[in-house]
Formats: structure tokens, C-alpha cells, sequence
């Protein structure tokens, strides 16, 4: 079966994620690329390190070529980014990514973009679903030789996307200022395949996890605190300061630590580059966010008197919005998983380049990333943001039940919005939701002080488990 989540096609390997169903889905697109035209506009086909994600990105492009649809096919394992790039790039129709993103190991998948480099919008993702579910057989066997240019075929062309990717980073970045700094950086590319990108634009970064392997380390390529042990140590043991960096498993997500050792989490990077391209930069706008992701953004925005847009999980709401606003326009967006897109950029998040406009802010600034979050904690105060995941067999949204109180507190206000929102007077909030990629619910929360953070997970906690008891 596939099904579709916040952001494309997940399963696990071997039972879901089959070369038979990787067909399935490449047919249903090329099925949807003809009853639009745009066969000969065609497709862009990467991948990831996962194990196989090259292979099965190879039977992808000979399913679509022999369809009819034009291919080019990435030489490498590359960021989701510099493939949704080389669709805009190309003129291509849709990007098709093999890769689980930061899933643990045992999983893949495939996401999709649009022509202008975006995530599909559910129009788009229906409209391929439909053509799914009346698919028949794909017209290529699964590991079958690979179609070449001829009557009835399309052509399989190979492509490079670093070329392009580094040309639009040398005209939207100021590396000659990050490199004129004294700015010292390690890249955890937790075996990702963004490994090799900084380093190749900023040579003296240094580099951890950046070998392939399948397995992750054993873990999930997920740019969260708790498992970026290895980079907050190697900030630590530094003999000079050193900003940490990391990226998860396809390099759309970003996460950081500064040099004193302080986790960054996303919810400050959003609010720090919004200040960039605010202040520093000269550009006047707003910001976007989903529901899930701290309002320190929101109170930096008011300082500059715009409203920040709200929107539910998953990046393509975001991209939306960077896409469609004009007045104000929209220069970024993020969300709590660390995915940050700036419009002058992509319409799609980028760990690579928000990694550069930080370092660009940074080194324009003449400061260091422990200042930076330090300003920020004086602009707005200090705030708390945790998540806490909850495995369970079928994960769906049910119709939560609204509580009264949380802590012994009123809550004061409430929504249904992508799952259960909840406010308290002090502006602390709790936002239960399953999961769009994974079997697990999970609960959200923002406080002014860690013990409250971990009081109101907790009482989240107790109300998901409340609620999956109740409907089990």
C-alpha cells in the first residue's frame, strides 16, 4: 500500500518500500504527467545514502522513461534541496527523491516537487493518488534493464546537481564575509547526504558522519538534541570556539550549537535568520510557521509590526505561503523539526543554505553564536519548546478531548487545528497530533522555564495516552 504523509510516501523496507511499488507510483506519475503535457518536460530522479536508494531511484527513472517521460537522473546521492533546485533549474515538471529524511534506517520512501521546487500541494498529491489506486502493473520489471532514448521511451539523462546548487549559493550568500571571519565550524552530516556541502563551499569546516552508512549509526538521522552527542562534545573539546552544525538524512533540516556548548534549537535559528534578513539585510516582511513551532518568532515580528501566518504541519503549507504572499511579502518559514525555507532561495526548506545565512549573519555581525542567542533570549525573554513522541500500533487523530485545566490551570483558550491546540494565561501551549510519517503521537509544548515545559509534557503525555486507551 502507499500511503501518503505530511511529506511524501513512507514505508519500511522490504514490506511496504518494494521495487514493485516504487514502480507503481513512478507509472501513476508518468500516467499524470501525460494527461497534463508535460512528458517531455520531465522528471528529475535523485536519492539518498540509504541502503538501495540508489536502485530503487534507478528503477523509478527506467519505470518513467519507459512511459514516455524524460528523466535526469542525479550521478550521486545528493540533498532533497539541490534536487528541488534542478527541477526549477531544468524546467522539469516534478522531482522525485528516494529518501526517508530522518527516519531511522529501517525505512525509505519518496518525497516529490513541483516545477518551481516545492512540496506538492494536496491537489497535486490527490490527483497522484487517484492515478495511483487505478494503476495496474508498471511497464517495466522491477530490476529490468534500463530503457534508452528510442521509439516509445524517454530519455535517461544523467545529471550533476552540485554545478547549479553552488552557483545560486555564490549569488545569494556572502561567503567571502564568511570566510573573511574567524568563524571555526564542524558539519554533522549524520551520514546524510548532505555530507561534503559545506565543506566543499567552506574547506575548513570540519566534518563528522560524513562516511555513508546505511544504518545511521544505528539510529535515526534526526537533527534533535539527543542525538547530536557527538557534535555538542566536539564544540566542547575545541580549543578554539566552534559553532556545530548538522543536517539529517536528506539535508533539508538544520540544528546547531554554539560555541559555549548551548543546543540552538530551531525555533531560535528561525527567529535569528528572520532578524537577518530583517535588519541586517534591509528586507522588509513577514514570516511564516506551523502550529507546532515556538512563538519567538511571533514576538520578533510584532516588534516589527507584522503578523506571523500559522499553518498546520508539514512543510507545503509553509511553501504556500512563501510562494503566494505578496503583500507582505513572506521571507521565510520554518518549522519545529528544524526545516527552514528562505523565498529568495527555494520555496522548500534547506538545511545547507539556512547553515550559510546563519554563518552570513554571524560574520556580518562580528558575533558569535552564543551572543546571538543570548540578544534573542533579551529581545523576547526566555522560552522553553520540547516534543515527546509516543509509539503506537495506528497512529490517527482522534477527536481529542478538550480539558478544562492543565497543572490545576484554566485553559484558556483552545483549537482543533492539525490536532488540539491549548493555551494558558502565561502564553504556555500544549498541541497534541499523530504523526503524518511515523507510528507515534506527539506532544508539543512551550513554557517560560524548564520545569514547566516538563510539567506540561507531561500532562500532554497523560492525555494522549488517555485518549489511545480510550478509543484502543
Amino acid at each position: 500500500m502507499i500511503s501518503f504523509g505530511t511529506d511524501g510516501w513512507r514505508s519500511v523496507m522490504g514490506q511496504g518500500f518494494t521495487f514493485a511499488n516504487v514502480q507503481r507510483l513512478a507509472a501513476a506519475l508518468a500516467v499524470v504527467l501525460r494527461d497534463r503535457g508535460d512528458t517531455a518536460a520531465g522528471v528529475v530522479v535523485g536519492y539518498d545514502r540509504r541502503f538501495m536508494s540508489g536502485d530503487f531511484a534507478q528503477s523509478a527513472a527506467a519505470t518513467l522513461a519507459a512511459a514516455g517521460v524524460g528523466v535526469w537522473l542525479a550521478t550521486e546521492p545528493c540533498p532533497t534541496p539541490a534536487i528541488a533546485l534542478a527541477a526549477r533549474k531544468l524546467g522539469a515538471a516534478r522531482a522525485l527523491i528516494v529518501t526517508a529524511s530522518h527516519n531511522s534506517y529501517q525505512y525509505n520512501g519518496i518525497k516529490l516537487r513541483g516545477s518551481d521546487g516545492a512540496p506538492l500541494d494536496l491537489d497535486a498529491q490527490s490527483e497522484l493518488e487517484a492515478a495511483i489506486a487505478e494503476s495496474s502493473e508498471p511497464p517495466v520489471p522491477a530490476r529490468g534493464p534500463t530503457p534508452r532514448a528510442s521509439t516509445g521511451f524517454g530519455r535517461i539523462r544523467t545529471y550533476d546537481p552540485w554545478p547549479a546548487y553552488r552557483r545560486q549559493i555564490e549569488e545569494l550568500i556572502d561567503l567571502k564575509a564568511i570566510r573573511g571571519s574567524r568563524l571555526a565550524l564542524a558539519h554533522d552530516a549524520m551520514h546524510g547526504s548532505a555530507a561534503g556541502w559545506l565543506h566543499r563551499l567552506l574547506p575548513s569546516t570540519r566534518a563528522l558522519r560524513c562516511r555513508p552508512d546505511p544504518t545511521f549509526g544505528g539510529g535515526a538521522p534526526e537533527p534533535i538534541e539527543d542525538n547530536l552527542g557527538a557534535l555538542r562534545d566536539s564544540v566542547k573539546r575545541s580549543r578554539r570556539p566552534l559553532v556545530g552544525l548538522a543536517t539529517d538524512g536528506d539535508g533539508d533540516r538544520l540544528a546547531a550549537f554554539a560555541e559555549d556548548g548551548q543546543y540552538v534549537s530551531p525555533h531560535h535559528l528561525l527567529a535569528m535568520l528572520y532578524i537577518h534578513l530583517v535588519e541586517v539585510r534591509g528586507l522588509r516582511g513577514t514570516v511564516v510557521r506551523t502550529v507546532t513551532t515556538s512563538t519567538i518568532v511571533d514576538r520578533i515580528a510584532a516588534g516589527y509590526g507584522w503578523a506571523v501566518e500559522v499553518t498546520p504541519v508539514g512543510f507545503r503549507h509553509v511553501a504556500a505561503c512563501l510562494k503566494g504572499s505578496e503583500d507582505p511579502p513572506v521571507l521565510l518559514g520554518g518549522e519545529e523539526s528544524g526545516g527552514i525555507g528562505v523565498a529568495m532561495h527555494l520555496p522548500e526548506r534547506d538545511g545547507v543554505f539556512a547553515a550559510l545565512l546563519l554563518l552570513e549573519h554571524l560574520a556580518l555581525r562580528g558575533i558569535s553564536l552564543a551572543e546571538c542567542l543570548r540578544d534573542l533570549d533579551e529581545r523576547v525573554g526566555h522560552l522553553c519548546v520540547g516534543r515527546q513522541d509516543i509509539r503506537v500500533p495506528a497512529p490517527s487523530d482522534p477527536e481529542w478531548d478538550v480539558p478544562l485545566a492543565l497543572l490545576g490551570e484554566p485553559v484558556t483558550a483552545w483549537r482543533r487545528f492539525d490536532g488540539l491546540h491549548l493555551h494558558l494565561a502565561d502564553g504556555a501551549w500544549l498541541h497534541l497530533r499523530a504523526s503524518g510519517t511515523e507510528p507515534v503521537l506527539r506532544v508539543y509544548a512551550e513554557a517560560k522555564d524548564p520545569g514547566r515545559l516538563e510539567a506540561l509534557l507531561g500532562a500532554g503525555r497523560a492525555l494522549v495516552t488517555g485518549n489511545a486507551g480510550s478509543r484502543a
